[in-house]
């Protein structure tokens, strides 16, 4: 007779604990951030830290194209964003150009950075790399503190993108600019 009377009471209490529980439900997010999605472009002059071509030189006019992504794991007011870059410009007219990914937080500032150059087998046909002592992939990039030379975030005040890229060209040389873009 116990026994049924402890099934019972179990029973009951468990009955009881799911009526009480309600579902789980999503919380939209609570305003809008800043929409960061524009064409941003500059002359830029940077420094080659490795390889043959050491030194500063003009790298060209860069654009970085900054397009609005969702991002469902960003917290709130965080923007994902996708870009479409042209960056190195060698003395041949060829330009670097890619894609690259991040985030943008609702301090005007650009997080987790990073471009890859698509068209190096283009601009380096014979995949001639020189030797760099520290490890990385040629045509990677990224910015502010991420980067290969630590600098400024990438950050967005006004119409200007501004901060540190750095990476490897798609001779596998090291390089740092610190860019400021206006927005077209």
């Amino acid at each position: 007779m116990k026994w049924r009377l402890v099934a019972g009471m179990l029973l009951a209490s468990t009955v009881a604990l799911a009526q009480e529980r309600t579902p789980i439900t999503l919380t939209p997010r609570v305003g809008q951030a800043i929409d960061p999605s524009g064409t941003y472009s500059g002359d830029v002059e940077g420094t080659v830290l490795t390889g043959p071509d050491m030194g500063v030189w003009d790298f060209g006019t860069w654009t970085i194209k900054l397009e609005k992504r969702d991002c469902l794991d960003c917290d709130r007011q965080e923007v994902g964003i996708f870009f479409a870059v042209g960056l190195m410009t060698y003395e041949d007219g060829a330009q670097e150009a890619g894609a690259g990914s991040g985030l943008f937080q609702p301090r005007l500032s650009l997080a987790l950075v990073s471009f890859v150059m698509t068209n190096c087998s283009r601009i380096n046909p014979g995949g001639r790399r020189y030797e760099n002592t520290t490890v990385g992939l040629a045509g990677v990039s990224k910015a502010g503190q991420d980067g290969e030379v630590p600098g400024d975030r990438l950050t967005l005040d006004g119409d200007v993108l501004q901060g540190r890229i750095s990476g490897r060209d798609c001779f596998n040389q090291t390089y740092s600019a610190d860019v400021r873009l206006t927005r077209e």
